[in-house]
């Protein structure tokens, strides 16, 4: 039987899941800002050349986004474990 985990892993774990909700606020403004880009790529053609660059940039920052948010969940899950 597993007992109560410690003060300290549980201070650990809810600063984990703060960086996390941060983490997730902002995927979300990364998602908006995205959306926004690709419409006014479509409704804008002639702005290609200056949106395009600013599109890939967010995309990159999305995917580091979200490799970061994957690595917290690993350290929270094993902080379940102590």
């Amino acid at each position: 039987m597993r007992g109560r985990i410690s003060d300290q892993a549980q201070e650990q774990r809810e600063r984990l899941e703060t960086i996390q909700a941060r983490l997730l606020l902002a995927a979300l403004g990364l998602d908006e800002t995205i959306l926004r880009q690709k419409q006014a790529l479509r409704r804008s053609p002639n702005l290609g050349s200056v949106l395009h660059p600013a599109l890939e940039r967010l995309l990159e920052i999305q995917r580091e986004v979200k490799q970061a948010s994957a690595l917290m969940m690993e350290l929270w899950s094993e902080t379940r474990n102590e």
